[in-house]
């Protein structure tokens, strides 16, 4: 597909951190210079997670519907799941339960042995334990992407990056490094996606999640599915440094990022 300018991680008012109206994302999206943007509302079933029982599957189904028939930006419906081993079952069997339309899954680990992965964590505790104990999630997340195809895309790797404290924000992928290229070696056998997600650019982490380097290491292990996001959750940050991931993508080998029909990918030409 030739090239053109997309969004796959946006969030509205159907998950519990945003307050944007899915409609006002869509004027943002176009007014960014956006093709074809994909809602990824949060679904989460872990009790200790924020959004635990507060994803409005049929309301969010018939507003993001309510869009896709408009001209303009093309909307595709996505949900961004929590994932953690101890509630793995629980989102299974909340997505026979509740079979929605999605074009696009993105899996993310956002609780940590029973905990959120946050500040607290980890300024509490041996940074490098809970690194790798987050890994053990992410770990498992691929597996269960790769045999029960739960989801698509990993969504922002390193994502812990985010809540290192002080000094020690600025982590060094070298210390996780044989974690990190087992894991992106799963994935790319498995056919699961990496997500290279903006928002560390505009957040204080001046680079994408993950990085170049991580990038190219998924490359160099056989990673062909690679999507961009914003992670928005207002209006003002959809399409944010869109740009900036397609360069990281180029720099580190790809050719084409993907987009989605139904949970299958579509390859768009980088140029």
């Amino acid at each position: 597909m030739a090239a053109i300018r997309v969004d796959y991680h946006i969030h509205t008012r159907f998950s519990v951190d945003s307050r944007s109206l899915p409609a006002a994302c869509r004027s943002a999206a176009r007014e960014a210079g956006v093709d074809e943007m994909c809602f990824t509302d949060h679904l989460d079933v872990h009790p200790v997670d924020p959004g635990f029982g507060y994803f409005d599957p049929e309301g969010y189904i018939q507003a993001v519907e309510a869009l896709a028939g408009s001209p303009g930006v093309r909307v595709r419906r996505g949900v961004e799941i929590g994932f953690d081993r101890r509630s793995q079952c629980d989102l299974l069997a909340y997505l026979r339960t509740h079979p929605l339309p999605l074009d696009f899954v993105l899996g993310s680990v956002h609780v940590v042995e029973d905990r959120p992965l946050d500040t607290q964590l980890l300024s509490g505790n041996d940074a490098s334990t809970v690194i790798n104990a987050y890994f053990d999630e992410v770990e498992a997340a691929v597996r269960a992407a790769s045999d029960h195809r739960l989801f698509d895309v990993l969504g922002h790797l390193d994502v812990f990056k985010r809540y290192l404290p002080g000094s020690r924000k600025r982590w060094e992928p070298a210390d996780f490094r044989d974690r990190m290229d087992f894991i992106l070696g799963l994935a790319a056998a498995g056919g699961v996606g990496l997500e290279i997600n903006t928002s560390g650019l505009r957040n204080g982490l001046g680079e994408t999640l993950p990085g170049l380097d991580i990038v190219r290491r998924f490359r160099e292990r056989g990673g062909e599915i690679l999507t961009v996001g914003s992670d928005a959750h207002r209006e003002g940050d959809v399409g944010a440094d869109i740009d900036g991931a397609v360069a990281v993508a180029k720099a580190a080998g790809f050719r084409a990022f993907t987009i989605f029909r139904q949970r299958k990918p579509v390859w768009v030409d980088i140029t």
